[in-house]
């Protein structure tokens, strides 16, 4: 018989009633706790790439409550401190049994499959982790932030069909990232001011010679005259519910004329956006213009305001990739013939990444306008909670404070590589402590009906 030993309870100080309000969140960048009418909002930004870095208890040396290392239990210490892997868990499981309805909106990309491939490794290796004793992991976890580890963990939660979700039905947990699709095909990039992958396939193309680095400077000639002069015709065909069809045909006739093999690409991730779409009414849009389009019928000032922030930052944020581009174009007019290839090609290399971290907000906005719109369409739940890169909560927490005038409750701003948050007024609004101890108590419940 496989019966549970006391070693497998949670905790290390069984004196629950002792224990700390929790006031510190570890493993998180940023945080904002918002209230509007009877519903609360709460923002958690994540710097990703890193689980624990610059969390609190390298910063502090304090002991702070997460899973443990097979992922199948809770660590619990009575601190004031937890990971947000673990308070997510508790506070879902929470909710779950005292049916509080909850929308969770995690950054991960759509899909239209229950097993993502992109996920496979990690599940797979956490698996390993549970059920094979002092297995070692191939993969190094604490390389992986604790929102990309999250839909992994909780990975029935983030499928097509969700109702095997641990926390269902009480709990709705969303993919929020209509930038990308993951489908049978593969992972489709579907935004058109993310480059990532474009540096990606410069760097393993590296220019070596005269010929091939002017011919990189005319094929980004292509695509920076898109990003820059076409950016709010781009916007438009996210944002608008007419003519997305017309918008998606003008790219795809636009790339046949195209030999660049870099600027196909480019080009590719616009044409993809079309399946990222949806039907409505019988018209063809981006995901995001319907549910603004949903959000205008039910609340059209609220949907006005989302789209007039959206236009507000891409305006700001194409003004300062304007400066880097012309840096480049500089480069090449008057200094290009005073250094060697390999000196230009670093060069070169060193402001496409500039602009490609300076076009990073401006990627985030399809998002920020998809799950904007999303939350104000929420009527049923009484808490909404996402958990995205800290870019993306800066826009929410802009949009709450700047255009609808509503006071913060408590947060925390991002700082780079710090992932310790200290919010003094946490337990008023989210009581991180009492979740942890109705989870606790329900384990030694459990195994106290075990034993008997």
């Amino acid at each position: 018989m496989n019966r549970r030993l006391a070693t497998d309870l949670p905790i290390q100080n069984p004196y629950i009633d002792t224990w700390k309000p929790i006031e510190y969140i570890t493993d998180v960048n940023s945080l904002y706790i918002y209230e509007i009418g009877d519903k609360k909002y709460f923002f958690f930004g994540d710097q990703h790439h890193s689980k624990s870095e610059g969390g609190c208890e390298q910063k502090l040396g304090i002991k702070c409550d997460d899973y443990n290392k097979t992922f199948t239990n809770g660590k619990y210490y009575g601190s004031s401190c937890t990971s947000i892997g673990i308070l997510l868990h508790n506070w879902f499981t929470y909710n779950r049994d005292f049916h509080i309805n909850t929308d969770f909106y995690l950054e991960l990309g759509f899909t239209n499959v229950d097993e993502r491939e992109g996920l496979k490794e990690t599940i797979r290796e956490i698996n390993k982790l549970k059920t094979i004793r002092h297995y070692e992991p191939s993969i190094n976890i604490e390389n992986i932030s604790w929102m990309q580890l999250i839909s992994s963990v909780m990975n029935s939660c983030f499928t097509k069909t969700k109702e095997k979700c641990p926390y269902y039905p009480n709990v709705h947990s969303h993919y929020a990232d209509v930038r990308f699709l993951e489908d049978k095909s593969g992972f489709l990039h579907a935004d058109p001011f993310l480059l990532i992958d474009l540096m990606n396939y410069i760097k393993d193309n590296f220019p070596r010679t005269e010929k091939r680095l002017l011919k990189l400077k005319d094929e980004l000639s292509i695509i920076m005259s898109i990003i820059i002069y076409d950016y709010r015709k781009l916007l438009n065909g996210i944002l608008f519910p007419e003519g997305f069809n017309d918008f998606i045909k003008e790219y795809t006739n636009l790339s046949k004329s195209f030999s660049s093999e870099l600027a196909s690409i480019y080009l590719s991730k616009i044409i993809n956006m079309s399946k990222i779409s949806v039907i409505r009414n019988g018209v063809r849009m981006h995901k995001a213009a319907a549910e603004l389009l949903r959000l205008k019928e039910e609340s059209p000032y609220m949907a006005i305001l989302i789209e007039e922030m959206i236009y507000d930052k891409a305006d700001k944020y194409i003004d300062e990739v304007k400066i880097l581009y012309d840096e480049v174009l500089d480069f090449f007019e008057s200094q290009y013939y005073e250094y060697g290839i390999y000196e230009k090609s670093v060069s070169l290399m060193e402001s496409l990444q500039a602009i490609t971290s300076a076009l990073v907000p401006l990627s985030a906005l399809s998002m920020d306008a998809y799950l904007l719109a999303r939350m104000f369409l929420q009527t049923e739940s009484s808490e909404i909670i996402a958990y995205c890169g800290s870019a993306h909560i800066n826009h929410y927490s802009q949009f709450f404070e700047d255009y609808l005038g509503v006071k913060r409750l408590a947060g925390v701003d991002s700082e780079f590589d710090n992932r310790c948050l200290n919010v003094v007024d946490l337990p008023k609004y989210l009581d991180a402590n009492k979740y942890r101890k109705y989870v606790v108590n329900k384990k030694y419940e459990s195994f106290r009906e075990f034993h008997k």
